[in-house]
């Protein structure tokens, strides 16, 4: 098998099965997440399901955007909790139709119209994840700051 690690833009990830404890995986910095599939299924540990993985993968990528987003906006940041909800079609393979991301966010001397700016432009523009996503589901953000309520 001939690899493409020499290209610019290249990510590998190496995926491995073990009998007693499933498939795991790692990056080049040695980070391991243990992959399950059904309950019950060499499951010795908790285990992140595949489409669990990929809303996480989304909200990581998102989040960590709006962050850094914020901070050059000079919203000082205390907190940043990501509820994701992803509906699956019924039908195989199951892929994602709907997704929802809602924002709880705890800051100061920032304004909705600065967060809502923040992941609008993850979204649209920086967030690789969501912007894959998106070709094959619809994506819905929300957020709230400060315990207040607000749409994308």
């Amino acid at each position: 098998m001939a690899e493409i690690t020499n290209k610019p833009g290249t990510i590998v990830v190496n995926v491995e099965w073990n009998p007693r404890e499933g498939f795991s995986a790692s990056n080049e910095s040695a980070a391991v997440i243990k992959i399950g599939g059904s309950p019950g299924i060499a499951e010795t540990e908790p285990q992140f399901r595949p489409m669990q993985l990929l809303l996480a993968a989304l909200g990581g990528c998102t989040g960590i955007d709006a962050v850094s987003i914020m901070e050059k906006q000079r919203i000082n940041i205390e907190a940043i909790k990501i509820r994701i909800t992803g509906e699956r079609a019924q039908e195989h393979p199951k892929v994602f139709t709907n997704i929802n991301l809602h924002f709880d966010i705890t800051a100061k001397g920032g304004s909705p119209e600065q967060v809502r700016r923040a992941l609008q432009l993850s979204r649209d523009k920086y967030c690789s994840v969501g912007n894959t996503i998106s070709k094959v589901a619809n994506l819905v953000y929300s957020f709230s700051l400060n315990g207040q309520e607000f749409s994308l």
